[in-house]
């Protein structure tokens, strides 16, 4: 029997991240873009937290 797992993290957007997860001197603005190249999917959970403006 074979299984998919599916892992992710809850944001990516953390500076303490640095030097552990992203790479030392990685840049704010880089984040999202490390963080693809590690994931295949990433979620946008704005509606969780409240609707979004039209």
């Amino acid at each position: 029997m074979e299984y998919q797992i599916h892992i992710d993290t809850s944001g990516w957007h953390y500076k303490h991240w640095v030097g552990t997860f992203y790479p030392a001197g990685t840049s704010q603005r880089e984040f999202t873009g490390y963080y693809t190249r590690l994931f295949r999917t990433v979620e946008i959970n704005n509606s969780f937290c409240e609707l979004p403006l039209p």
